[in-house]
């Protein structure tokens, strides 16, 4: 079952309009300056609700990012994103914990290159983004920079003749 998710909306809130002095867990990010990939958000409601399952759906099992619900009429016209997060999994993490899960569900809410709402497939520069500012906060990422050393450790370029 789904319900409203205010302390995750407050998160968003912070991710969204604040700035790195006042974002739990932030790092390499000047006191003034705002996140990456907030800017445009600023313009879309964004629903936050809790499932009460211990997984969400999405690449995420903890929290996933989708346009608003086509399913129920009062989220789809007053929301362009929603953000649904795991209840028991949110409330098993740490402050910082739960700022890194929650920007990394928003870095995959955006606008396209034609200026609609889109949603981001995840991708590498998301995770590069998100680590820039976070660190590694889960093991999923910890296991994908430990891939990404051992590649970069063994691999060689093969020259073509």
């Amino acid at each position: 079952s789904f319900s409203l998710a205010p302390e995750v909306e407050a998160i968003v809130k912070r991710l969204i309009f604040g700035t790195g002095a006042n974002i739990p867990g932030v790092v390499n990010l000047a006191p003034d300056a705002m996140l990456p990939g907030m800017e445009d958000l600023r313009l879309a409601p964004i629903a936050c609700l809790f499932t009460s399952a211990d997984a969400a759906a999405g690449d995420d099992p903890v929290a996933a990012a989708k346009f608003a619900a086509k399913h129920l009429p009062l989220v789809k016209e007053q929301y362009v994103f929603e953000l649904i997060v795991s209840r028991p999994a949110f409330f098993s993490l740490l402050e910082e914990e739960r700022y890194a899960l929650i920007y990394n569900g928003l870095l995959h809410c955006g606008r396209d290159e034609k200026g609609k709402w889109t949603i981001r497939e995840a991708d590498y520069k998301g995770f590069e983004v998100h680590v820039r500012h976070f660190g590694l906060t889960d093991r999923r990422a910890r296991g994908m920079a430990m891939q990404m050393s051992l590649f970069k450790s063994t691999a060689a370029m093969k020259r073509i003749q």
